[in-house]
């Protein structure tokens, strides 16, 4: 869904269109100011919307998990994620496959290490990074599997990947025409486990409004095909978890570990 329709949906009347011209002219004077256009799909800390905060707090959730660690961001965008999980990392890589976002995030972050790169190759050498985080990037992947390959081998054995990505039953009927692959509880059980021994999903907060998606999530839940269910006793791999800023309304969050070489 578009970043701006995210942001001021229930806005109603004038006071909603005002807003959309407002952050139309925002875009168009910053793009004439640094060439640097914000869409929709890529957030920018300068355009703050709904969308925007909400992959914030997926960063600050598994912020918990970096701490003194070597991670690697993929997708990192115009970097602000990167930045985040810098300061408890020992050290923070973003890639991005775009020039113009790594262009900006050297702009935006100019102490940070930003690479233009394609995660489904990555140049690294192998076992170089103790976490890798990748939010809300999985879906634009064309070969997911590969990447998925991809992290199994940079990963170092004792570290752990995260991956956040939507849930297919809360958009039924709905097109972003930005992704290239929404995957379903199953399927990114079989993508994870192909590539690592030890797999936990944490189930999206939110349930699905559309009766056809709600009613694969009831069948898939009745079936024992299902991730955790976050509440006070939430646990990963066996750790208690920090649920300050858990606010996976959409996605379904995913941690791996023991990469199978």
């Amino acid at each position: 869904m578009n970043e701006d329709l995210v942001a001021f949906q229930h806005i109603p009347g004038d006071e909603g269109i005002a807003r959309r011209i407002r952050i139309k002219l925002q875009k168009i004077l910053y793009w004439g100011l640094t060439g640097y256009w914000n869409t929709g799909e890529r957030l920018h800390p300068l355009f703050v919307t709904n969308n925007y905060v909400n992959h914030l707090r997926v960063y600050q959730f598994v912020s918990q998990f970096v701490k003194g660690k070597r991670i690697l961001d993929v997708g990192c965008g115009v970097g602000y994620g990167t930045a985040l999980l810098g300061r408890n990392a020992s050290k923070a890589v973003g890639i991005d496959l775009s020039d113009a976002a790594v262009y900006e995030a050297f702009r935006l972050y100019p102490e940070g290490e930003f690479l233009q790169m394609d995660a489904e190759n990555m140049t690294f050498p192998a076992e170089t990074f103790d976490a890798i985080i990748s939010t809300e990037n999985f879906e634009h992947l064309p070969n997911q599997a590969k990447h998925t390959r991809e992290l199994a081998r940079v990963i170092r054995k004792s570290g752990f990947c995260f991956i956040a990505t939507p849930n297919p039953e809360l958009f039924v009927g709905e097109v972003n025409p930005f992704h290239t692959k929404e995957n379903t509880y199953e399927e990114l059980m079989t993508l994870l486990s192909a590539c690592f021994r030890e797999v936990e999903i944490l189930e999206p907060t939110r349930i699905p409004t559309n009766p056809v998606g709600r009613a694969s999530r009831e069948e898939r839940f009745s079936r024992g095909a299902h991730g955790k269910i976050a509440g006070p006793d939430l646990e990963i791999f066996g750790a208690k978890v920090d649920q300050t800023f858990l606010s996976n309304t959409h996605s379904f969050n995913c941690f791996a570990r023991d990469p199978i070489t």
